[in-house]
């Protein structure tokens, strides 16, 4: 091997090794964007959690086993099949910057066929770029919803408020480098209750249940971080129990 080849050939390792550890630390920490392979199942209560990054897990450490839906799965057991269909920036309202359903993991979630499906949208839909009104933000959403309810399954549906916000850094003019505003967030959860009493579908209010807690967050103040959803998996899995 000539000296120009073995260069060649030591940079092309140097070059894999670099990409391969970049793309390995962004799958371990949600960044990657990838999804679960969805297994056919029989004899198993299916189990679908639709969100946006909070439900994918953007972040956090260990993505695979620390995301809330992979969590919910181990507190629930066996009986149940868990699959992750958070997709990172999705919003629930149609004209926002990244709506769900213009996504293929939208079609996807609704081809599972779900027993129970778990809703967690808001908190991009807070952007003062994306939010309207709290009566848009209830009709885009019921919309969204009834995607899911043509199924044979007659699904349960869950709808969770959107966790709580924190201003990191003395930060006044949203949350870290994310266009999220608490006050919108606020509207919309009212919305996200007021539309599981209408609709009589079963209430998870991570709103208030987080409100407390900015240690159960990432550096953003917006992600939960490994604990934080944990104790997202405890709340609902006590719901679906």
């Amino acid at each position: 091997m000539t000296k120009s080849k073995r260069v060649i050939t030591v940079l092309l390792i140097i070059f894999l090794l670099i990409f391969a550890t970049i793309y390995y630390g962004m799958y371990f920490f949600g960044l990657s964007g990838m999804h679960q392979k969805i297994n056919h199942v029989e004899d198993k209560i299916k189990v679908a959690c639709i969100g946006d990054s909070t439900t994918y897990g953007h972040g956090i450490k260990n993505w695979k086993n620390n995301n809330y839906p992979s969590l919910l799965q181990k507190e629930l057991g066996d009986d149940y099949y868990v699959v992750n269909f958070g997709l990172n920036g999705a919003c629930v309202q149609s004209y926002a910057q990244q709506p769900y359903t213009d996504n293929e993991i939208f079609k996807e979630s609704v081809l599972f066929d779900a027993d129970i499906i778990i809703f967690m949208f808001g908190t991009n839909d807070s952007s003062a770029y994306n939010f309207r009104s709290k009566g848009d933000f209830k009709k885009e959403y019921s919309e969204l919803i009834r995607n899911y309810l043509d199924s044979e399954n007659n699904p349960e549906i869950i709808l969770c408020t959107p966790p709580s916000a924190f201003y990191r850094n003395g930060k006044t003019d949203g949350t870290a480098e994310y266009d999220v505003e608490p006050d919108n967030l606020k509207i919309i959860s009212e919305a996200v209750n007021e539309l599981a009493n209408e609709m009589n579908y079963n209430l998870v209010d991570c709103f208030s249940a987080t409100s407390q807690h900015p240690d159960w967050f990432g550096k953003d103040g917006i992600h939960p971080n490994s604990e934080g959803a944990s104790e997202l998996a405890k709340l609902i899995s006590d719901s679906i129990k």
